[in-house]
């Protein structure tokens, strides 16, 4: 947790959402339904969104799955059970035998 006096110091807790990140790595939120009806119009390089999200923005192509070197899931457990298996085959380029079980 943040130990800090005020969440406008360095490492604040209110810091993280004015995060840009690195300089010249591009970030990108999708974490609601206005955010995900725009989706990431820009290339970025790090996209921060959740399991709801995830399928539209593979299905919009903005985010291409062939080009993806890292996944992160924050809560692995609650996140992958969150995420259809459609969508999980999708962003991790897995051809299905047709079932669509768990989708």
């Amino acid at each position: 947790g943040s130990l800090k006096d005020s969440p406008t110091e360095l490492g604040g807790r209110a810091n993280m959402f004015k995060y840009k990140g690195p300089k010249g790595v591009k970030i990108a939120c999708v974490l609601d339904d206005d955010e995900a009806s725009f989706g990431l119009k820009l290339q970025t390089d790090v996209a921060i969104t959740m399991p709801r999200y995830l399928g539209k923005l593979l299905e919009d192509q903005d985010i291409d799955a062939s080009k993806l070197r890292v996944a992160v899931y924050d809560e692995a457990d609650l996140g992958l059970e969150q995420t259809p298996t459609a969508t999980l085959n999708k962003l991790f380029e897995v051809q299905g035998d047709g079932d669509e079980e768990g989708t």
